[in-house]
C-alpha cells in the first residue's frame, strides 16, 4: 500500500496496516470508493492486513505468498475479516509529503 500509495496518489503512508488505520477517517460502506482501505484482521486480533479499493468490488493487496495482488472483498475469507473502511481526508492532508 505504500508503493501504491506514493506512486498513485503521492501520498506517504505509515509502513503498518495498524497505524495507517489509526490516522485514516472513517467511512461508510456505501460510501466508499475507488481508491479507499479496507482493513482486515488476519493473523490476529486487530487490523493487520490493509488493501486499496479498486472497481467492481475488487481491491489491491499484497499477499505474503503471491505478492502483490487483486482479490475480491466478497470471498468469504475477507468479508468474514472486515475490520473497517477509511479513507484519506478529502483534501489529503493526511498522506501528502
Amino acid at each position: 500500500m505504500q508503493v501504491i500509495g506514493q506512486y498513485v496518489f503521492g501520498w506517504v503512508l505509515p509502513k503498518t496496516a495498524h497505524a495507517q488505520y489509526a490516522i485514516m477517517e472513517k467511512v461508510a460502506r456505501e460510501n466508499f470508493k475507488e481508491g479507499n482501505f479496507f482493513y482486515f484482521h488476519t493473523t490476529r486480533r486487530g487490523v493487520s492486513h490493509g488493501g486499496m479499493c479498486l472497481q467492481n468490488n475488487k481491491f489491491v493487496h499484497a499477499s505474503t505468498c503471491k505478492g502483490v495482488i487483486i482479490s475480491y472483498l466478497d470471498e468469504a475469507y475477507w468479508d468474514n475479516r472486515i475490520i473497517g473502511f477509511k479513507r484519506n481526508k478529502e483534501d489529503g492532508s493526511i498522506f501528502t509529503t
